[in-house]
């Protein structure tokens, strides 16, 4: 099958596209500026540049591009570089002989709607206001499909696993034993492995939507410590501390945001996915969390 991938200097896009191409897929990589050290199979489509040269030589498409969370950014910045550019994707696949859209949302596009995240909002906000376009690619006869993950793990992921692995690289104990959370996560494998089920199905418009994806297992904070530190060869060295005194600490300090990635609830139901798609998660969570770490040492 041939595949464009936007976002193609990303961590997540970077690695789909060496995914997809083991797979036997013809895959064209796409940026949205020169940079140095570009390999220079990847595409250059800057600006307002239309998608529809590239489209026309596409069965499917993975749009992995867009602006996560980062320090500064604005909501102007968040909406043009998620919604307005997702929005302006699905709209030249509609006019396409491209037959499939992937697009790759967030949990946080769910959690920006329910009123409890503590996280800053523009960023789920605007995932959010991208997926209807996609969705609605079955009225043009093509099937849109919006994926919700939560963390992504995998070798050398950056963001919030990178600060997990920190962590757990401190040489001390660290007072998380008492924590009992449990959220969803997601390997960067398994993705993949979600993707290809999406591509290998008849692409049917009546499973167009959103889809929640995560792995099935749900590992509290200090399981997943432990996990990372096996990988690292190291003892769990975890201790236990109350975590309603940490949690505080943390918002006191104006850490918000990382006090619910550490102590608070995150679950997603995949199971809507893994009917519509015929997909299931090739690794319990812990042990391919632990040979993430074990591949990287």
């Amino acid at each position: 099958m041939r595949i464009l991938v936007t976002g193609a200097n990303g961590f997540v896009g970077s690695r789909l596209i060496h995914f997809l191409r083991t797979s036997g897929h013809s895959v064209t990589g796409v940026v949205r500026r020169d940079f140095e050290g570009r390999d220079r199979s990847l595409v250059v489509l800057s600006g307002e540049s239309s998608f529809a040269p590239l489209l026309e030589e596409s069965d499917a498409v993975i749009h992995a591009a867009g602006v996560a969370h980062r320090p500064g950014a604005t909501r102007e910045e968040y909406f043009s570089g998620n919604r307005d550019l997702t929005a302006r994707l699905a709209g030249e696949v509609a006019a396409s002989p491209v037959r499939v859209l992937i697009h790759l949302s967030s949990i946080a596009a769910r959690e920006a709607g329910s009123g409890r995240s503590r996280r800053p909002g523009d960023y789920g906000l605007s995932k959010r206001e991208a997926e209807p376009a996609v969705v609605a690619l079955a009225e043009s006869g093509k099937l849109g499909v919006n994926l919700r993950p939560p963390l992504i793990y995998g070798p050398d992921a950056p963001g919030n696993w990178g600060k997990f692995v920190r962590l757990a690289r401190l040489p001390m104990l660290l007072p998380f034993s008492s924590v009992c959370n449990r959220r969803s996560y997601l390997g960067l494998d398994h993705l993949g492995e979600a993707i290809e089920a999406i591509l290998s199905a008849p692409a049917d418009p009546s499973r167009s939507g959103t889809y929640e994806v995560a792995d099935r297992e749900t590992p509290s904070l200090p399981e997943v410590l432990a996990a990372v530190r096996r990988g690292l060869a190291r003892p769990a060295g975890l201790m236990p501390f109350p975590p309603g005194i940490l949690d505080r600490a943390l918002r006191l300090a104006g850490r918000e945001a990382m006090a619910e990635g550490l102590f608070c609830d995150l679950l997603l139901d995949s199971r809507p996915f893994e009917e519509a798609f015929s997909w299931r998660p090739a690794s319990p969570t812990l042990e391919a969390m632990e040979r993430t770490l074990a591949s990287e040492s």
